[in-house]
């Protein structure tokens, strides 16, 4: 996703349900989707069942600018929705922090891009607030983080819906329930796409783009091959000497588990934030991104290999 001049803000909402009123609270948020979404400066809703307690909800309202959140807020439709929240919620267990976004522990993940047809945009908000509706009533559901079309431009709308397991999730996805609601869109949605990624974060280079796609193959690899060769020579300095004993085997695997997990959770997050305006141009300056971000890397190359090569 390209960067922003303007900072987005995040506004979470942690809440539980009276007894009795779960039913009722289902219905709030799907009215709170469809009215949030008609909002200027909104960028994406999540709505997702915390890991911690059984029965609180936490939902997350991005925004483009803190103007725009402070918009929504002070709006008739949000006072009516948070008056209403007051009268079916624990009011001790409403909790308004702004914040940066809690990564939960998501085990699945089906990414889903939907191009609505021209028009329909208001209906498909609607429907799409059913379907979370209901999924949310499935066992193992996490949570549904909705991107739309920034700006009003473009047609396509990125969906991750999240489950504890993949048995879970292709019960969802089986369900009959879900196809009797699916008929609801048929005529709201162009196309429709959708894939399983067993991993927490829906892959490296998901969703780094506003259409849903992922960079192209020779970019991926050669970002991989950024991060992962700085690993592997310091592995073979360090690390190789202290697990050769071990046998080529485990001393292997020891070695691969450790350079997968460093690309995954610390190289990856700061390559792919580094280099999104290369990994995903938009607009017209697309040829002129393409070529020096691919010089700038080689010379990302050339000063990988310099400095080890100086070094060792």
């Amino acid at each position: 996703m390209g960067l922003s001049v303007n900072k987005e803000v995040i506004f979470t909402i942690s809440v539980s349900p009276r007894i009795g009123c779960e039913d009722v609270f289902l219905d709030w948020k799907k009215r709170l989707n469809a009215v949030v979404a008609s909002f200027s400066g909104f960028v994406s809703i999540e709505i997702s069942i915390s890991t911690t307690k059984n029965d609180e909800w936490v939902i997350t309202q991005r925004f483009r600018d803190k103007s725009s959140l402070q918009i929504w807020q002070g709006s008739n439709e949000h006072q009516l929705l948070m008056n209403e929240l007051n009268e079916i919620a624990k009011r001790e267990t409403i909790k308004r922090i702004l914040s940066k976004i809690d990564e939960g522990d998501y085990g699945v993940t089906e990414v889903i891009v939907t191009r609505v047809n021209p028009g329909r945009e208001m209906e498909f908000r609607e429907w799409m607030a059913s379907i979370h509706q209901m999924e949310a009533k499935f066992p193992g559901f996490r949570g549904a983080y909705v991107q739309s079309p920034n700006d009003g431009r473009g047609r396509n709308w990125i969906t991750l819906l999240q489950f504890d397991t993949n048995e879970h999730l292709e019960k969802w996805l089986a369900s009959p329930e879900r196809r009797d609601v699916l008929k609801g869109s048929e005529a709201l949605v162009d196309s429709l796409e959708q894939h399983t990624v067993i991993s927490p974060y829906a892959g490296w280079f998901s969703n780094i783009s506003e259409s849903g796609t992922a960079p192209p193959n020779w970019k991926q690899a050669m970002i991989v091959l950024l991060v992962l060769f700085p690993i592997v020579v310091l592995e073979i300095q360090f690390l190789n000497p202290y697990i050769d004993s071990l046998g080529l085997s485990l001393s292997t695997f020891f070695a691969n588990a450790l350079s997968v997990s460093i690309v995954t959770w610390l190289m990856m997050p700061i390559a792919i934030k580094g280099l999104g305006w290369w990994l995903s141009p938009e607009g017209n300056s697309i040829p002129l991104s393409n070529l020096l971000g691919t010089l700038f890397v080689f010379g990302l190359y050339a000063l990988e290999v310099f400095i080890f090569w100086a070094l060792f």
